[in-house]
C-alpha cells in the first residue's frame, strides 16, 4: 500500500494476533509454527518487528509480499535480508495484494480472469531471484534462505539453464557474484507447492524433479484455504527419498523441526 506506516502497522497487528492467539495458546501452541510479516517499504519498521520476535521459539520465518515496486536484490533491501540471517530465519515470499498499486502479474499488463492471474503471478519470483543472484546477495550473505511460497518450481530448471547460458560469458561484469547462477541455488532457494507443477504423473517425473536440485528445494504446503488445487498425488516415479523430501524432510530441516525417527511419506 502507498502508506508505508499503515503497512507496517498492519503487519505489527498481524504479528501480535498470530503470536498471542496461536503460538502462545496453551491448548494447541505446540502444534503450530508461525511467520511474522514485515513491510519491505519500511525497513526501519521491518527491522523492529524482526527484533521483537526473532527469539520466539515458534516463529520460524519472516514473510514479505511477492509484489514489490523494486526487485529484492537491490541494496535498499539488504539490511532486511541481513537481519533475517542474523535472526537465523528464512524469508518467505507470498502473493499478497491483487490490485491498487501492485504491479501487473505479467510484463505486458493485467490479466482478465483469475485463472490467468494465478497462473502468471507466481512466476514473478524469477525476476526477484535472478536479480538477487546478479546483485551478489547470496554471495554477500551465504546463510540467507528464501522460500517462494506460491510454487512454480517447475519453471526454475529452464530459467536457470537460460541464466547459466547467458551468464557464462558475462561473469566479468559481476565480480561481486563470480559463480554461475545455478551455483547459488543449493541451500538458498526453496519452494512451497500445494499442487505439483511439472510433467505430472509420468515415468520421467522423478528425473525432472531432480533436475537443478529441485528435490532438495520443494516442500509440500496445503495452500489452505485455496480451493482450486487438486489433492496432491506424488508421481509414482519419485524415489522414496524424493517423496520423503517433498512431504516432510525438506521442511523439517529448513525449519529445525524434530519429527522423530521412523517417519516416511506414505
Amino acid at each position: 500500500m502507498p502508506d508505508r506506516h499503515l503497512g507496517t502497522a498492519l503487519a505489527a497487528a498481524h504479528n501480535e494476533m498470530l503470536v498471542s492467539r496461536w503460538l502462545e495458546d496453551s491448548s494447541y501452541a505446540e502444534r503450530y509454527r508461525g511467520t511474522i510479516r514485515v513491510n519491505p517499504d519500511d525497513i526501519t519498521g521491518a527491522l523492529r518487528e524482526i527484533a521483537k520476535y526473532k527469539d520466539h521459539p515458534r516463529v520460524v520465518q519472516i514473510g514479505v509480499p511477492l509484489q514489490s515496486r523494486d526487485l529484492y536484490g537491490k541494496p535498499q533491501f539488504w539490511p532486511l535480508w541481513e537481519a533475517a540471517v542474523e535472526a537465523n530465519l528464512p524469508v518467505a515470499v507470498h502473493i499478497e495484494v491483487g490490485a491498487g498499486i501492485a504491479s501487473a502479474p505479467t510484463p505486458s499488463g493485467n490479466t482478465r480472469t483469475y485463472e490467468q492471474y494465478v497462473g502468471f503471478m507466481a512466476l514473478n519470483y524469477l525476476y526477484h531471484l535472478m536479480n538477487m543472484i546478479a546483485e551478489g546477495v547470496f554471495e554477500r550473505m551465504p546463510a540467507l534462505k528464501f522460500v517462494w511460497a506460491d510454487g512454480a518450481a517447475d519453471m526454475l530448471t529452464p530459467f536457470i539453464w537460460r541464466m547459466d547460458c547467458f551468464g557464462r560469458p558475462h561473469l566479468e561484469q559481476t565480480p561481486w557474484a563470480p559463480k554461475m547462477p545455478s551455483d547459488y541455488l543449493p541451500g538458498h532457494v526453496y519452494f512451497i507447492q500445494g499442487a505439483l507443477d511439472g510433467p505430472g504423473d509420468t515415468e520421467f517425473a522423478g528425473e525432472w524433479f531432480g533436475f537443478t536440485g529441485k528435490d532438495n528445494m520443494v516442500m509440500f504446503g496445503s495452500s489452505y484455504p485455496h480451493w482450486q488445487h487438486n489433492t496432491l498425488t506424488v508421481p509414482a516415479s519419485y524415489t522414496t527419498e524424493q517423496r520423503d523430501k517433498l512431504c516432510w524432510r525438506n521442511a523439517a530441516e529448513l525449519y529445525g523441526i524434530d519429527v522423530g525417527a521412523g517417519i516416511s511419506a506414505k
